[in-house]
């Protein structure tokens, strides 16, 4: 059984010798002379019997001293006996060696094994742009300073922008609720200063000639603020109608002072109470509207 197996190997060996003896690829370039980096066409086929099969070399593999750019591949013709395949290579070189050479193989597959086979060497001419190197160069230097113009980098942008937009709504959908209480708590702040600081102004100022007329100026800058404080529309209402609302009825007396000065009924000195009682009044809704905003 040994020697038989010896046997059928030798006579294996032999046939694929043989059919490799038979079978020669054939490379060519199909140009006599290229320059660097130009597009050079590399033409390889093969002529084999057609029960068995071949493979051509794919973008993988080394082209030394070429670099692969591209192939199109034709179609297998096949008559009774024999097939042929072929293909052409695109190639490039940036070597500067003035004469290069190449032999691509074929791949012969035989029983889950592969042959390789060469075709004969073939050699392409390179042309130099330069045919003689000065001996000296005359440099000429400009040093003008010349303005260079940038692309804008447009996707980056847009990459920034949408980056940004959805950190805003991720950090308002987490953060949301308090930074809108803390805005309002602000406001709610702001204008209560500025309610106080003119408020107080118009006190002071409320003993010139014009009281009457100064007291219905700062009646009106009252029913202003607490129109925003309590989101009623006091600057519409008239005493009755907002001592009507809830827990109102401790600035009743102090607004029926402030309508009977504005037309003259009442002295200055009698109004200090009633601005100072609205006062606090507005003083204890702003406390309340505050403490809502804080832990409500």
């Amino acid at each position: 059984m040994r020697r038989f197996l010896m046997v059928c190997a030798l006579l294996w060996f032999a046939s694929i010798n043989s059919i490799s003896q038979e079978v020669k690829p054939n490379g060519v370039f199909l140009v006599d002379s290229a320059k660097i980096g130009e597009r050079i066409p590399y033409s390889l086929s093969i002529r084999y019997p057609k029960q068995m099969e071949f493979l051509f070399p794919d973008s993988n593999y080394n082209f030394f001293p070429f670099e692969f750019i591209s192939k199109d591949f034709f179609i297998t013709r096949t008559d009774s006996l024999r097939s042929v395949d072929s293909a052409i290579f695109y190639l490039s070189t940036f070597e500067i060696e003035p004469i290069q050479k190449l032999f691509l193989p074929v791949f012969m597959i035989s029983q889950g094994d592969s042959i390789v086979l060469y075709p004969p060497v073939d050699s392409i001419h390179l042309k130099a742009l330069i045919n003689q190197l000065p001996d000296s160069l005359n440099i000429k230097a400009n040093s003008e300073y010349s303005e260079v113009f940038f692309d804008f980098n447009y996707p980056y942008l847009l990459i920034g922008v949408g980056g940004f937009m959805l950190l805003v709504v991720v950090g308002f959908l987490i953060f949301g609720k308090s930074i809108k209480r803390q805005y309002l708590l602000f406001r709610l702040k702001r204008n209560h200063r500025r309610f106080t600081q003119k408020f107080y102004l118009l006190i002071a100022d409320l003993k010139s000639r014009e009281g009457s007329l100064n007291a219905e100026k700062m009646l009106v800058t009252w029913k202003k603020y607490m129109e925003k404080l309590e989101n009623i529309p006091y600057t519409k209402l008239t005493t009755k109608e907002i001592v009507s609302y809830p827990d109102n009825n401790s600035i009743n007396d102090s607004l029926k002072d402030v309508d009977k000065s504005i037309h003259g009924l009442i002295k200055i000195e009698k109004l200090y109470e009633s601005f100072e009682n609205l006062e606090y009044f507005t003083e204890e809704r702003y406390n309340t509207r505050l403490n809502q905003l804080k832990y409500g």
